[in-house]
């Protein structure tokens, strides 16, 4: 079908509507047949781009350390995901599987006091979209564990021990940690739960998170929100503070607590009964005030409720 064939159509004589309505239908269906076969060139082609942008991870060779007693484990691992749990044995366990092995220079440095894991980019930048790469450690229980990144994804659970991890927009989610932990990313989200000893969570801009944990706990942050969610009890001692954010505080209804709390500025909602209130200050006892909550927020509101 050209163009003189369509323009064809309005010249018919008027006295064969017919033959006119039978043309017509016939340009429609090879009109809408055309474009049919060009959606299907186009979303071959994008199939096409998508299969050549992604490539398989290619797994590097494991490695299995073993550590002496005094031997703490650092990673220095700018991007990518990090795995990290408890192993079984006394050995540090390596794994790491990316797109391109020759983009990284991944090595392990011992001295008498630690093992250092260390991996350094060929080029200044990781392109997300085609660049993955993935790490799975695991290490053995009570030794001190410390990480640096600059943004990597960190997920670590289920172990028993001293960590510290630094980041700079990284984000870290950990789960059922026992010890001494220390959470810091300036610009990256932090979720803890399930945890319990002396825990330090400290942001300045992402969102911290904090679920069921207990011991001496502390969240502190300049503009990013902080959520507690859980119990509060015998022995617990919570700190919560912030500049400019807001302080979401959801607790559990067999919380025994003494709670003070205090903003500058901000707009305090305290829903519990039997506490004393004003629009900047909130304190009170709940049941027989075995553990302790502090707050505490210069021009962030603070909402506290209990958890269903």
């Amino acid at each position: 079908m050209n163009l003189i064939h369509v323009i064809s159509l309005f010249a018919l004589p008027v006295s064969r509507p017919g033959f006119v309505s039978w043309y017509i239908w016939r340009v429609q269906k090879m009109t809408a047949r055309a474009l049919q076969w060009i959606g299907i060139l186009i979303t071959l082609g994008l199939l096409a781009a998508c299969g050549q942008g992604a490539s398989q991870l290619v797994e590097l060779p494991s490695q299995s350390i073993p550590l002496g007693e005094a031997q703490q484990v650092i990673l220095q691992i700018d991007s990518g995901e990090i795995n990290i749990s408890q192993s079984s044995g006394t050995s540090l366990e390596l794994g790491v599987a990316l797109t391109s092995p020759d983009s990284l220079d991944f090595r392990v440095e011992q001295q008498a006091n630690e093992v250092r894991v260390i991996a350094v980019y060929k080029r200044e930048w990781l392109d997300s979209s085609t660049d993955k790469v993935q790490f799975t450690i695991r290490v053995p229980q009570g030794r001190r564990l410390k990480i640096e990144t600059y943004d990597a994804v960190i997920n670590l659970t289920d172990y028993n021990g001293d960590v510290d991890v630094s980041a700079v927009a990284g984000q870290i989610t950990a789960s059922r940690l026992t010890g001494l932990i220390s959470l810091k990313s300036n610009r990256g989200e932090i979720s803890l739960s399930e945890s319990s000893g002396e825990l330090y969570v400290l942001g300045n801009y992402g969102l911290l998170s904090l679920e069921n944990v207990r011991g001496r706990v502390s969240a502190a942050s300049i503009m990013g929100t902080i959520r507690f969610m859980g119990l509060v009890g015998e022995g617990d001692e919570v700190r919560l503070e912030t500049d400019h954010s807001g302080i979401d505080i959801r607790l559990s209804p067999k919380s025994d607590l003494e709670m003070q709390i205090r903003s500058t500025s901000g707009n305090l909602a305290c829903m519990l009964p039997g506490l004393s209130t004003t629009p900047r200050s909130c304190d009170g006892v709940v049941g027989a005030g075995g553990g302790q909550l502090w707050v505490r927020t210069v021009s962030g509101d603070v909402t506290l409720q209990q958890s269903p």
